[in-house]
């Protein structure tokens, strides 16, 4: 097998890129943001995984681990916004405001904004 293929399309297979490409998606970028830093389509990662039989359980190995590191920060940030939620119900302290307020910066504004937070005026 030949570690330096190149494609109709340009995309040319090497173990460097192919290393490149499971170090990205293993650190938590999406395929499509993986596949643009190595210079790539996401199509030509499905024809890599089906040509390179080396490539193929490694790359599947390290995005299953990006997903499940995905979804436990998901399931966090999510038991985070509940426990601040029903902070809120409970006429907080300033502190305790200023406190929310502050994590409430670091989150997304598509999750910080998200559902009904009840306060009193």
């Amino acid at each position: 097998m030949k570690d330096n293929i190149k494609s109709r399309n340009g995309s040319k297979y090497t173990t460097e890129r192919g290393k490149k490409l499971i170090e990205l998606v293993a650190s938590g970028l999406t395929l499509s943001e993986a596949a643009e830093q190595v210079g790539i389509s996401r199509r030509t990662i499905y024809r890599w995984k089906a040509k390179y039989k080396r490539f193929s359980p490694k790359f599947k190995q390290a995005h299953r681990v990006a997903r499940i590191k995905a979804r436990h920060a998901r399931m966090q940030r999510n038991r985070e916004i509940k426990f601040y939620r029903s902070v809120l119900k409970l006429n907080p302290t300033e502190t305790q405001l200023q406190m929310l307020l502050s994590t409430l910066k670091h989150l997304p504004p598509s999750i910080a904004h998200s559902g009904n937070a009840h306060t009193k005026h």
